[in-house]
């Protein structure tokens, strides 16, 4: 269970937005949902998958689109056959991740904590993927900086709601 995803644009306050600019390429991602699957016996499988109906697939500037990574995200505006604490609308994808055999390794994240924000307060209301690998205390941190304790566990959507328990 997550958020049907938004598109986004990388940093451009640094030398990346000036190559971009010098490109008139831009900035932006299109709409996709990172997954990470693993399983004893089984390599890793580390994705992403775009949708369908996204603005910049034709032009995401990490070049990461290809239509193997493009599903369909179908908008449900009943209940009929939602999960259990859905309410309507809600969208569903249907997508094979295909893992190969080999051995099962967890990436290391390339950085020790989260960021911190200054100010949790514009982040009410928000939806956050901590990923596998960032290590729960450091996401437990992050939580309790936005004042808010949350349904959790590495690799969970995390709803930062302005402090109330969820």
């Amino acid at each position: 269970r997550t958020v049907r995803p938004a598109g986004y644009p990388v940093p451009t306050h640094g030398p990346v937005g000036g190559l971009l600019r010098a490109q008139r390429r831009s900035p932006f991602r299109p709409a996709h949902i990172h997954f990470m699957a693993s399983k004893p016996g089984f390599k890793t499988l580390v994705t992403q998958v775009f949708a369908d109906d996204a603005e910049h697939l034709d032009n995401d500037v990490t070049f990461s689109v290809i239509q193997s990574l493009v599903g369909h995200f179908e908008q449900h505006d009943t209940l009929d056959g939602a999960p259990p604490g859905f309410t309507a609308p809600w969208c569903s994808l249907t997508y094979d991740l295909v893992l190969t055999p080999g051995e099962s390794r967890l990436p290391t994240p390339p950085y020790a904590e989260v960021a911190m924000p200054l100010d949790p307060t514009p982040l009410a209301g928000k939806t956050a993927v901590i990923l596998g690998g960032i290590g729960q205390s450091a996401a437990r941190r992050f939580a309790e900086a936005c004042a808010t304790v949350l349904r959790f566990s590495t690799g969970s959507v995390i709803q930062v709601d302005g402090g109330r328990h969820l």
